[in-house]
């Protein structure tokens, strides 16, 4: 993909050379040759030609073709009116523009042809175009095809106190209709690892919901036939950050006070954040800990839980892989300081955790 600062070049017959948004005058006769303008860009653009100025009584129509001559769009409106064709993205290539002569002997004419290239994703990580992704859903459309078979965008998630964010992402053709044809999508870490990816089936597009550690991470979009499909597709995109209240080592727990009374906490362990730590201190009491999904219901991943003393050593273990909660019960503990460690092997398990103290003689 050729970068935007590139030049596109629009050659009028018969051999002069102009730059963009410029003017062709030029005179149409019916027993000779019909004139063109020949188009050329090598980046994707938005595309304007206007044919005016012709004689009263005659009638002078607006055609693009392509290089293998083949008309790509055409204006044909009654009498002398002005005739215009816009095309929004049209790849890049060499075209004609050709003024028509439909009715008459002979016109003068004046061409406006006009084009302005798309900014675009580019073709590896290291031009990749970045996205800033925040709560508020962010549009893209673009294409992939054989003379753009690749693009490449790069975000981030994640931020101080936040290392996982939730990444919301859809993948559809344009204007959320099917796609021209099916692409792949792969979700890249800084490495350029693939920790995720999906092919579309029967040009129906897919969305993810889906938890990333913080970091920097590139989207690629293929087309699932380089060579033959030219694909029309938009990215929607958007992602939300997950606050860490619990510390993820022991020297970084959160300290917690806690008597006969439940006290509740609600967290999650997960992609970025696979361990929370608390820890309290008590005298001679009886320890209970409550650990379920939010709101008391089933867990949505495994979670193990292990009860440590002041130095290091596993006191008690309890890991709930079927959704049901853990429970520890009246566990009998001596004065001292205690770590609760919650981790996970799941992408991300919302939990709420119970925990109380009854101080015994």
């Amino acid at each position: 993909m050729e970068h935007l600062s590139q030049r596109n070049v629009i050659s009028p017959f018969p051999s002069e050379r102009i730059g963009i948004h410029k003017d062709v005058r030029g005179l149409l006769e019916r027993d000779k040759r019909q004139k063109m303008v020949r188009v050329r860009f090598a980046a994707r653009s938005q595309f304007t030609a206007i044919l005016s100025n012709t004689r009263r009584d005659t009638n002078v129509n607006l055609e693009i073709l392509d290089s293998q001559n083949r008309i790509v769009a055409a204006s044909r409106r009654l009498a002398n009116k002005p005739e215009q064709i816009d095309l929004a993205k049209l790849a890049p290539g060499t075209y004609y523009v050709k003024p028509v002569l439909a009715r008459g002997k002979w016109s003068r004419f004046r061409l406006r042809v006009d084009t302005t290239p798309i900014a675009d994703a580019g073709n590896e990580a290291s031009t990749a175009r970045f996205l800033d992704v925040t709560a508020n859903a962010l549009s893209i459309d673009e294409f992939v095809g054989a003379e753009d078979s690749s693009d490449y965008y790069a975000f981030q998630v994640g931020n101080t106190g936040f290392p996982t964010g939730q990444l919301k992402l859809q993948l559809t053709g344009t204007n959320g209709d099917l796609l021209d044809g099916n692409v792949t999508l792969k979700i890249r870490d800084s490495q350029l690892k693939v920790v995720k990816q999906q092919t579309s089936t029967g040009r129906i597009g897919f969305s993810w919901d889906e938890p990333l550690a913080a970091g920097t991470y590139f989207i690629q979009v293929t087309p699932d036939r380089p060579t033959l499909d030219q694909t029309d597709y938009r990215l929607t995109l958007s992602a939300t950050t997950i606050a860490d209240l619990a510390g993820n080592t022991p020297n970084a727990a959160q300290d917690v006070t806690l008597d006969s009374t439940d006290s509740l906490f609600r967290d999650f362990v997960g992609t970025g954040d696979l361990q929370d730590y608390y820890k309290f201190t008590l005298p001679k009491s009886k320890f209970n800990l409550q650990l379920t999904g939010p709101n008391g219901n089933l867990l949505n991943g495994e979670v193990t839980v292990r009860l440590r003393d002041q130095v290091n050593t596993v006191l008690e273990q309890e890991t709930a892989s079927n959704g049901v909660g853990i429970a520890i019960d009246n566990k009998a503990l001596t004065a001292g300081t205690y770590l609760i460690q919650i981790s996970t092997t799941s992408k991300l398990v919302n939990y709420q955790l119970l925990m109380s103290a009854e101080p015994t003689p």
